[in-house]
């Protein structure tokens, strides 16, 4: 796979990694496995992730 298409699916992984943590703060769902704001700390955590990816992927080499 390309950069370019490595980078657009990681964007818009990320947009839909929002989606869930804005569904998130406006409902009133849980789970066992944590709270809301546990599961949004996590949904961060990885968006810090998949940002860090495409920061790789368009730094120039050399």
């Amino acid at each position: 796979m390309a950069p370019e298409e490595r980078i657009r699916r990681h964007e818009e992984t990320i947009a839909r990694l929002g989606e869930d943590m804005e569904w998130l703060r406006d409902t009133g769902f849980w789970t066992e496995a944590g709270s809301n704001e546990d599961l949004i700390d996590e949904i961060e955590r990885a968006i810090n992730l998949y940002v860090s990816l495409i920061r790789e992927l368009t730094r120039p080499v050399g």
